[in-house]
């Protein structure tokens, strides 16, 4: 579902990140949505946390969906993609009804 190459021209327009600021954002992220899985394998089955167990929020999850991206173009990981995939999948089966 994600497009890599939609993002490759602006990888080059961020600035070096730091370790320390990066390991922030990871925590937040974790924080917000739940401890990500520890291997390729794991980003299969991982679902994001629910705010107070009980829905989404469109606007945090947007914001969220922009620090995956940002975490992939940063560190190159793969799994960030995933991350951000199962985020949109999820966001959609709570939040998105067809009209």
């Amino acid at each position: 579902m994600c497009f890599p190459e939609l993002f490759e021209k602006r990888a080059n327009r961020i600035p070096m990140a730091t370790t320390v600021n990066l390991n922030k954002i990871k925590t937040v992220m974790q924080e917000v949505y739940g401890p990500f899985p520890g291997t390729m394998a794991g980003c299969v089955e991982w679902k994001p946390r629910r705010f107070a167990g009980k829905t989404r929020y469109l606007w945090t999850d947007a914001f969220g969906l922009c620090n995956f991206l940002t975490l992939w173009q940063v560190t190159n990981e793969e799994m960030y993609l995933h991350l951000a995939d199962a985020l949109i999948e999820d966001v959609h089966d709570v939040l998105g009804r067809d009209r």
